[in-house]
């Protein structure tokens, strides 16, 4: 499966279109090993998350052991099983158990 490659944000006054560098690199690897790729960005995503937010406070150093501990539970968690989990919630979740 091919997915689109580039951004389509819709705008009141109009579409904007847009390709940001590497993203069709991005999307490739998705295609061709999705686990690794969801890992990887799981990971990457939540080391750049905390380093936000370990900057935003003021009069403490960088805890490193903080941000490994971050970057590996999203890594398992984000990257990992829910790569597993939202197919099989998609599939026999269908929203249906308060329809009676």
């Amino acid at each position: 499966m091919r997915l689109p490659s580039g951004l389509v944000v819709i705008l009141p006054l109009g579409t904007l279109s847009f390709s940001p560098p590497g993203l069709d690199l991005y999307i490739d690897a998705l295609a061709t090993n999705p686990l690794a790729t969801k890992v990887g960005t799981a990971g990457v995503l939540a080391t750049i998350g905390d380093g936000i937010a370990q900057n935003s406070e003021e009069d403490k150093p960088y805890d490193a052991k903080r941000a490994v501990s971050f970057a590996l539970f999203d890594a398992a968690y984000r990257g990992g099983f829910q790569h597993a989990a939202f197919p099989w919630i998609i599939d026999h979740c269908r929203g249906v158990v308060l329809q009676g």
